[in-house]
């Protein structure tokens, strides 16, 4: 993950979410101007990594695809799990 300005951009996320916005246009085999059109976002710029969606623009491109959030990102093992051990807060009684 890397450091922008006062944001944070992790490329492999990035690459991977533009990768399924592309995925999603070859299935149904339309082209970015075609989606740009129909939801009013930026996908040129998602797709070559230059911006990052936001979660309510991932929501619009679902709405439009007819597919849910994990569906949009069920193929996404990221970020890999490392079988850590995290700390659990005691219980209040």
């Amino acid at each position: 993950m890397k450091k922008i300005g006062k944001k944070y951009l992790d490329p492999v996320l990035a690459e991977m979410i533009a990768q399924r916005i592309q995925q999603l246009r070859d299935e149904y085999g339309h082209t970015q101007e075609f989606l740009i059109d129909r939801v009013k976002l930026d996908i040129n710029r998602y797709e070559i990594c230059d911006r990052l969606p936001t979660l309510m623009s991932l929501r619009k491109i679902c709405e439009f695809y007819d597919i849910t959030l994990s569906d949009f990102f069920l193929s996404m093992n990221y970020p890999p799990k490392k079988k850590k051990v995290i700390e659990r807060m005691p219980k209040k009684e």
